[in-house]
């Protein structure tokens, strides 16, 4: 949990303020809904408000005890948590030189030289391969400056 509580401090998932008049903070359950269109494609996922959560249970902050947080990024295991983790790995690749594949929204190609690489996309999980090594590992080390990874191998 330490570890869990770190990564979310380092990344800046929320900021620790006065709980408002009114204001009741929810205990790390969310649940959204999606905003669908009339042809049932969805049109964008709802935060219209803010969201305020209590602090962790065991870590509260002891000079701001009174204090909720209010979220600024998507936590894990939030419905749009994948959607957020995706969109940002998306646009780094992009970025990279890689395209998304026409038949899989989650397979990113780049050619290069004749060369191919590939990443695949599960949320957070990622495969790299192809028979480019060195884009492979440049891939790779540009993912571990830009997001916090672990290499499994």
């Amino acid at each position: 949990m330490e570890e869990e509580i770190l990564a979310l401090k380092q990344n800046q998932t929320w900021d620790l303020v006065p709980k408002l008049e009114g204001v009741k903070p929810i205990s790390c359950k969310w649940v959204y809904k999606l905003k669908i269109r009339p042809d049932s494609k969805i049109e964008r996922y709802k935060f219209d408000r803010d969201i305020y959560i209590d602090q962790p249970q065991g870590f509260t902050n002891q000079q701001k005890q009174n204090f909720v947080c209010t979220l600024k990024k998507a936590l894990y295991g939030l419905k749009q948590a994948p959607r957020a983790c995706y969109g940002k790995i998306a646009n780094f690749l992009v970025q990279s030189g890689y395209h998304v594949a026409p038949a899989d929204s989650s397979l990113f190609v780049k050619v290069q030289g004749g060369k191919l690489s590939v990443v695949l996309v599960y949320v957070d999980d990622l495969i790299i391969t192809g028979d480019d090594k060195q884009e492979i590992q440049r891939t790779g080390t540009n993912l571990s400056v830009r997001f916090q990874i672990k290499e499994l191998g």
